[in-house]
Formats: structure tokens, sequence, C-alpha cells
């Protein structure tokens, strides 16, 4: 047996959050904007699954090969049975054993980082709905022990390999945490490569999940060739069994709703430079909806239609119960 290289404190177990009464009635008036005074993503991610949904993450898979991984210590809902006492007599502290589980389900966080994601200008608010959730599902599926990973559209062209080392989680916890403390966004990649990427490279039976507004310039500049990529893309994914799990982000007052007060707006397309499309807003904001509901309509309908899953998120609001009740619906699967 190889010793651990992880010391006693490492992994996001070090984490000292102390035990809290649980209330629904927290998460359900948490928004977005009380987030931002929590600095860190783990917090964030360990307080919602350990205290105020502790049955969710309960149950998690442990590999049984024969291939030892590591050492962690042990925290509040880990099995017991994978205590290695014989460290425990040496340290008088519990740790577990982890092993690699060739069944894990690997997982592919996909964070779109391009600049329609920062908007509402000032708050940023579908970008870091990304984010945060991204790290609520990274530290689920840490401690279920599956392999993970975390992509950033706009920011990077590849994405680190899946791994379940608690150093490969740490960096991307690292990572999350920069771009919440410092939000950006980039053109170094579009959303469409990053996909067909993953479509391409990532192995048989990955999740892929993907937080996005699916603004994308193949969408705006030919919408009618944009849909037909789409489903060629999705199709490719069935081909593949490869799962995919989109979280549609849209800020409702604005993007839904078209609720501008002044009588003339102009519209500038963050994504494609220099579109600019002016109008009255009544007349404007009937055909936005009218092409709006048409399209939202379409990517929930070709999603769920090639078997994959649909979640879409108004992030003007309170979106955790959103990402925590799907959680628990999935709580059997994952």
């Amino acid at each position: 047996m190889r010793r651990s290289r992880s010391g006693a404190g490492s992994g996001l177990s070090g984490l000292g959050v102390g035990r809290v009464g649980s209330g629904s009635g927290v998460v359900q008036a948490l928004r977005l904007e009380d987030l931002t005074s929590l600095v860190r993503v783990e917090f964030v991610a360990r307080y919602l699954l350990e205290h105020l949904y502790g049955g969710v993450h309960r149950g998690f898979r442990h590999g049984f090969s024969p291939v030892f991984s590591e050492h962690m210590p042990y925290v509040w809902g880990d099995d017991v049975r994978f205590i290695d006492w014989k460290v425990y007599a040496r340290r008088r502290r519990a740790y577990v054993r982890r092993y690699e589980d060739e069944t894990a389900m690997r997982v592919l966080l996909i964070v779109d980082a391009t600049p329609s994601m920062a908007y509402p200008e000032g708050s940023v608010a579908k970008l870091r709905f990304a984010l945060y959730s991204a790290g609520v599902l990274l530290y689920l599926l840490y401690r279920q022990h599956d392999p993970v990973t975390v992509a950033f559209v706009g920011l990077d062209e590849g994405w680190l390999p899946p791994s379940v080392r608690s150093s490969h989680i740490q960096r991307l916890f690292h990572r999350l945490n920069g771009l919440l403390a410092d939000p950006q966004t980039g053109t170094v990649s579009t959303l469409r490569g990053v996909l067909e990427r993953a479509g391409g490279e990532m192995p048989a039976y990955t999740q892929v999940v993907l937080f996005s507004d699916l603004s994308d310039p193949i969408f705006q500049e030919d919408l009618d060739r944009g849909k037909r990529w789409w489903r060629g893309w999705l199709s490719a994914l069935v081909r593949r069994r490869i799962a995919l799990l989109l979280f549609h982000t849209l800020y409702g007052p604005h993007e839904e709703a078209f609720g501008f007060d002044e009588p003339v707006v102009a519209l500038r397309d963050i994504e494609v430079s220099g579109h600019v499309v002016v109008g009255e807003r009544t007349g404007l904001g009937e055909r936005y909806r009218a092409v709006l509901g048409e399209w939202l309509s379409f990517v929930s309908s070709s999603v769920r239609q090639a078997g994959m899953e649909y979640v879409r998120v108004d992030v003007s609001g309170p979106f955790l119960p959103v990402l925590l009740e799907y959680l628990r619906f999935r709580q059997a699967y994952m």
C-alpha cells in the first residue's frame, strides 16, 4: 500500500465550518447578492449541502477496486466503515481510506465566462450563479469521489483532465474563488468551440453540466444555422453516450420580460461587436418576447427530446432553491 501524499490538513474537509440549525426558509430567502460577503466557494457549497440539506450528500459511493487513492480526514457524513483504524491508533485522529472507483462517473462542469454572462452590468449575476453552482456541484462530486473538472468558456481553450485528487479539487476551487473575487469574461474561446471539443474528446458515459445563457455568435448571426448546429451537437452526444445537464441562465426582468422604462431602447449585442438594435420599447418588446419565447421553447424541447436535462434559472431572484431542489430530485442517481 502506498502512502498518501496528502497531509493531515489537506482537502476541503479542513474547512472549519461549525454545525448550525437547518431551515428551508433561509434558502428560500437567500439571493445571489447575499453571497457576495461569503468569500470562498467551498464555504457556500459545504454550508448548503451539509447543513441546510444534509441528506443530499449522504450515501456517496466509494470505490472497491484494489487501487488505493489517499487518506482523507474524516468529516461528518463519511461512512465509518472506511475509517483506517491503524492510522487512528498512530495519530489519534480519524481518517478514511479513498480508492479509485473504476465505475465512477466522469463529470465536466462548463462555466460560460463570455461577455454576455456579465449581464447586467455591475452585478455579473449570471456569471456569479454559474461560479457558485459549479462550486456546489464540484464539492458534491468530490464527496462522491467522482472524477470532475471545470472548463471556462471565454477564458481557456481547454481544461484539466477529470480527477478525484484533493490537490486537483483545491486547484479548481482556487480558480472559482479568483473569478468570484475579480469577475472576468473573455473571448479566448467560444461556447461553440468548447462544446464541440467536449463532445469529441470526453469519453463515453461522461456527464456534461453546462451553465450558460447560450449567447454565441452562431445563434445571433444565423439562427436557423445555429439551431441545426445545436441539434447536431446533441445528436453527437447521444451517439457518444454523453449526458448533458443544461442550466440555462437568464436575467428575467430584462432578458425575458424586456422590462425597460425608456420609450426608445438601444440594444447592443455584447457577443457580436458593433451590433446595435434601436427601436421603440412597445413594438420592439413585443417582437423580442415572441422571438425569445420561440427560442426558449426550441432549446428546452431539443434538449429533452435528446433525453438530456434542462433547467432554466432566473438569476434576478433566489436561485439556490432551484439548484438544491434539482439535487434533491436527482439524489437517487448521483
